[in-house]
């Protein structure tokens, strides 16, 4: 009998040879996956000797995808269903999320939310353990010991308890392997993940982005994003190297040590990017001022053809080879040098923006993504590309309009059955395109 997409996706992880890239204060520290599996295992049989038994919710809060990544690895071993929170949630929505999944277990990624957590014990009569993710001299932030483990009243398991095994993981396949909850339109939601949609989720990532074993991924978004949990999964069964960028602060001086593939990334950060390359630019005498737009002006000549055919620009003409040469090579280098996919995720940018970019030479393709698709929902194509659209529904997914503007997604990457209604806002042009409204 074959495996199910979802369990040879977790059994992919120690053999496919991925890593984790952690920027770090002395530069980039790998982690292997296979190293992040096996730590998984200790963890799991920690966590199920602290009690966690199989169906028990555990929850994981923490800012780094490492943690994050352990978590849910260990949790489903131990035959548990993590509990993805927003590690920026208030207190009072953590204790709803924490009520509501009655988790019964707690991994969070530092000291202030643990004391949060511990505060909020007396209201939580199902949590019998919390633990704090903490690095250690030596151990990379990633790594969650038993000995950083600081129990609000442990209940360890009896020898009366026996040992049943933790339920498979194929078992699991059309069921709920994760919960989220997470603050939307002023509220706090929560949502089911499935392990086939989760699985049908990092396929999309690797056949839309063209994902190849080696290749480096950066994603500038949020760790409490589902997509960022699911495009990990499928880096790293893919074979390849992923990394998650700390939320503000400058990501080109991190891109530029990491040389990214490909950067994924939230669209109203794209402006920010701009403004950097364009300073660090116009900070070198001999490519400031006219200069920088006489060579941003060639890549608009040279790009317009083929966008206009709707694709991204291929065409060098000897005047764009000067340019690029002089300048705009130059431009890209900042990043590493080696993109060959710029996806910003979410409402269009400025068209100046979108200009910049790809006059530049940046194979820009706008995206959008949302946690009710386990990832993306569309993105354009080298070959379907359309400026200021998020670009064709992903294979699979089908995307209609609510009479209030809202995105509603059915397909194999959702879920839940039926249509289920997104927190995008937009439409379908004439020719299939998405059309994001810009307050989505």
């Amino acid at each position: 009998m074959p495996k199910a997409p979802f369990l040879d996706l977790i059994e992919s992880l120690p053999r496919a040879g991925g890593a984790l890239l952690i920027p770090s204060a002395g530069g980039i520290v790998a982690e292997e996956a296979a190293d992040l599996d096996g730590r998984s295992r200790d963890l799991a049989a920690a966590l199920s000797e602290y009690g966690l038994a199989p169906g028990d919710r555990a929850a994981v809060v923490s800012r780094d995808i490492g943690d994050v990544l352990l978590g849910f690895l260990a949790i489903l071993r131990a035959g548990g269903v993590p509990v993805l929170l927003d590690p920026g949630l208030p207190p009072g929505d953590l204790l709803d999320a924490l009520r509501s999944a009655e988790a019964r277990q707690v991994l969070v990624e530092d000291e202030r939310c643990l004391a949060v957590v511990l505060g909020l014990r007396p209201d939580l009569p199902s949590l019998d353990l919390a633990m704090l993710c903490r690095a250690s001299p030596g151990v990379l932030a990633a790594a969650i010991t038993v000995a950083d483990a600081c129990a609000a009243g442990a209940r360890f398991r009896s020898e009366e308890d026996g040992e049943s095994e933790p339920p498979a993981l194929a078992e699991r396949e059309a069921g709920t392997v994760a919960l989220r909850f997470a603050r939307s339109a002023g509220t706090l939601q929560s949502s089911s993940l499935t392990g086939a949609a989760v699985a049908t989720g990092a396929r999309a990532f690797v056949d839309c982005l063209g994902l190849a074993s080696g290749e480096t991924v950066a994603a500038a978004l949020p760790v409490s994003d589902p997509a960022v949990l699911v495009l990990a999964l499928a880096c790293l069964g893919r074979g390849a190297r992923f990394s998650s960028l700390p939320s503000g602060g400058d990501p080109a001086a991190i891109l530029g040590a990491l040389r990214p593939e490909i950067l994924l990334m939230e669209s109203d950060r794209l402006t920010a990017l701009r403004d950097r390359l364009m300073r660090a630019m116009r900070a070198e005498a001999l490519v400031a001022g006219a200069l920088l737009r006489l060579a941003l002006a060639e890549g608009g000549r040279r790009g317009a053809p083929d966008l206009a055919a709707g694709r991204l620009p291929s065409a060098r003409p000897w005047r764009w080879r000067l340019a690029d040469a002089l300048v705009l090579g130059r431009v890209r280098a900042i990043t590493g040098g080696r993109m060959r996919a710029l996806v910003p995720l979410g409402p269009p940018s400025d068209p100046s923006v979108i200009s910049f970019f790809l006059d530049a030479g940046f194979p820009l393709l706008e995206g959008a993504s949302a946690p009710e698709a386990c990832g993306l929902v569309a993105v354009n194509r080298p070959d379907a590309v359309r400026p200021g659209t998020a670009g064709k529904p992903v294979p699979g997914l089908t995307v209609r309009t609510r009479a209030d503007g809202r995105l509603e997604v059915e397909g194999p990457m959702v879920s839940g059955p039926g249509w289920v209604t997104s927190e995008l806002s937009g439409r379908l042009d004439a020719d299939g395109y998405l059309v994001l409204d810009p307050r989505s």
